[in-house]
């Protein structure tokens, strides 16, 4: 993400230890949520921030919608978001913007970021 491509390594196992720990954030969260469903009196948000859970708003949204929990969920990112011909050189690249646009609102560090994301 810091436009650094020939630094980059990309091993399956690190990628399938990244998923466990976005499941594991991602499983917290609906816990929390299905407690305070009984208990709510506003529309419960799920604040995630930054890289390493890039996909855990994607696995919130699908259990969330299955189990009738109702969420609003947002992402900051506080790294660069990458340019798309640095982007697109990541094996799990669709993944990754999934999590992202499966946020209700997103926010980025600085403009240039979010206009890397929206090109």
């Amino acid at each position: 993400f810091h436009s650094m491509p020939d630094k980059a390594v990309f091993d399956e196992a690190y990628w399938e230890a990244y998923r466990a720990v976005n499941q594991k954030f991602a499983a917290a969260s609906l816990d929390v949520l299905r407690s305070a469903k009984q208990k709510r009196s506003s529309l419960p948000l799920v604040w995630i921030h930054d890289y390493h859970l890039l996909l855990a708003a994607s696995i919130i949204r699908k259990v969330a919608a299955e189990q009738g929990l109702h969420c609003k969920i947002a992402f900051f990112l506080h790294i660069p978001f990458p340019t798309w011909d640095v982007l697109k050189i990541l094996p799990w690249c669709r993944e990754v913007v999934q999590g992202i646009l499966d946020s209700d609102l997103v926010g980025f560090h600085l403009p240039d970021y979010c206009t890397n994301f929206l090109d």
